[in-house]
């Protein structure tokens, strides 16, 4: 944790670096005693919402678009199965594995993108994995001995999928520091002003 002369110090370079900058800019330096800046502008929750941030910290969810790629995905492979068409179940099949993934993909994060196939590829082999662990199938000629693997193959994709939508889905919200100084008549104030 800082002490406050260290802070002190941070926040005097910051303000001597911002207004150094902004004189070679040429922007407003002009801060004499007559001159009153305006209040910065707040921004209420309302707007925020309206700018498509649904949480309160500024991250933006757009779980939305992957449950809409699984809701796609599953339809062709419940379609493909009922129909007895292996080629269309394939296709839903590849749609569950890579559909979210491009999505995260397009909204430029490498680390959903790779966490979202770990979790579509990982759940559902450790349901597999744990399921025939436990099945007791003696002999595959009386009972189908891949059952259990199959349902708890299933039931790991059936968790990774909302996981992915609700807890991954997430796009972090931009941080912007900006230091802020103010003159007025009867004095002024140093500090910094940011969006988290």
């Amino acid at each position: 944790m800082m002490h406050g002369k260290t802070l002190a110090a941070v926040l005097a370079t910051a303000l001597a670096a911002t207004l150094s900058i902004e004189a070679h800019a040429g922007g407003p330096m002009d801060l004499g005693p007559d001159r009153e800046e305006p209040a910065p502008r707040r921004e209420s929750p309302a707007s925020r919402r309206e700018a498509g941030a649904t949480d309160p910290a500024g991250a933006s969810w757009y779980g939305w678009q992957t449950f809409l790629a699984d809701a796609v995905s599953a339809g062709l492979f419940a379609g493909g199965i009922a129909a007895r068409n292996g080629a269309i179940a394939v296709v839903g099949g590849i749609g569950y594995v890579a559909g979210a993934p491009t999505i995260h993909g397009l909204h430029g994060s490498s680390t959903r993108t790779g966490l979202s196939v770990a979790l579509r590829l990982g759940l559902p082999l450790l349901g597999y994995l744990i399921a025939d662990g436990m099945s007791t199938c003696k002999d595959p000629a009386e009972e189908p001995c891949d059952l259990p693997g199959a349902m708890g193959a299933t039931g790991g994709a059936l968790l990774a999928a909302p996981i992915d939508w609700f807890a991954v889905s997430w796009e972090p919200a931009q941080v912007r520091v900006v230091p802020s100084v103010s003159w007025q008549k009867h004095g002024g104030t140093i500090g910094l002003m940011g969006t988290f």
